[in-house]
């Protein structure tokens, strides 16, 4: 069989027929079995079924009906599938990784890791992941364990779109590396004109702000950095000084942001004064990358060592035995391409 997470949450027979899934709680059950990677005690995991005022009077009994039907209808269109099994005081689903969209996600991530310095084989990888969540649209985020309900389902979610955003920044940043500068833009400029962090998003108002530099757009550049400075204050924010610095070697056209021999040196170099600057260009409404003009990119050079992975989202902790979110955050907690 083969099951889908990374949207809706649906099974497929071995002849990609649809298993009939008829209720919310089948598709939420079948998602915290497999997202275990193994057997869960049925006490807690009847716990994390009914949250809440939904919790009835023998969350055990009631987990045990939802469990008998969810395994009747998978094994009813394939037969050869044993269900939910019972083991120990545990339930637990018999799937391997290739079976699973969350987990092939994973696995390309993680390929892609093994060969950060190799850009074209680590964006080929990164790509790959991102298409196990479906048609790529730039500037939509992609919603898994959709209609799914209750807390751990959102607990779950939040951290599987962590993940896509960590893959999709280093993605980005992969080909960013790779001279690709100028069919980034409009890729960029959808994600940060849509709800993804909008202008408040930084890591991808650099990225466009170094496509845009190298690409021979300056005064797109520095737009960037405006229009992300009014969204931080109307918040109440600045810019980081990492982001400010970018700000003024863009400012300064300074040679240590050229492309050189394919790679792009450090966006950052301590020896900058970091004095807080005024932009100098008018804000715009949204971003809104210009037309391609006449001229070429900064020239291109040897390239310095890069920097070290970052760490993109904070500790998040599950209880019980089989605790997923953990395990997503061990693989996923560092993303691997070095400073843009």
């Amino acid at each position: 069989m083969k099951f889908e997470l990374l949207r809706r949450p649906r099974a497929y027979t071995d002849a990609s027929d649809e298993v009939n899934l008829r209720q919310p709680l089948h598709r939420l059950l079948l998602a915290l079995l497999i997202l275990a990677e193994g057997p869960v005690r049925i006490g807690p995991l009847s716990e994390q079924l009914y949250e809440g005022e939904n919790l009835p009077n023998d969350p055990v009994d009631r987990l045990y009906h939802v469990k008998m039907e969810l395994s009747d209808a998978l094994t009813e269109a394939e037969p050869a599938f044993p269900g939910v099994l019972k083991e120990d005081g545990c339930y637990r689903v018999p799937v391997t990784r290739p079976q699973v969209d969350v987990f092939r996600f994973r696995n390309e991530v993680l390929a892609a890791r093994a060969v950060a310095r190799d850009d074209t084989q680590a964006a080929r990888l990164l790509r790959a992941a991102i298409d196990e969540w479906g048609p790529y649209r730039p500037g939509q985020r992609p919603v898994p364990l959709a209609g799914l309900p209750g807390l751990r389902a959102e607990l779950l979610r939040n951290t599987l779109q962590a993940e896509y955003r960590a893959a999709l920044i280093a993605c980005l940043t992969a080909e960013l590396r790779l001279g690709r500068h100028e069919e980034l833009i409009p890729e960029l400029t959808a994600w940060l004109n849509a709800g993804e962090g909008s202008s408040q998003d930084e890591e991808l108002a650099s990225l466009l702000m170094l496509a845009c530099y190298r690409a021979g757009r300056r005064d797109a550049a520095r737009a960037t950095f405006q229009q992300l400075c009014d969204g931080l204050r109307e918040i109440g924010l600045e810019p980081s000084s990492k982001l400010t610095q970018l700000y003024q070697q863009i400012r300064n056209g300074d040679p240590t942001l050229d492309l050189r021999n394919g790679a792009p040196m450090s966006v950052a170099d301590p020896s900058l004064d970091e004095t807080p600057v005024t932009p100098d260009t008018p804000p715009a409404a949204g971003y809104h990358a210009p037309a391609s003009a006449p001229g070429v990119g900064p020239g291109q050079e040897k390239a310095e060592p890069q920097a070290q992975p970052v760490r993109i989202f904070g500790d998040v902790h599950q209880s019980g035995p089989n605790s997923t979110v953990n395990q997503a955050l061990n693989q996923f907690n560092y993303h691997s391409p070095e400073d843009t």
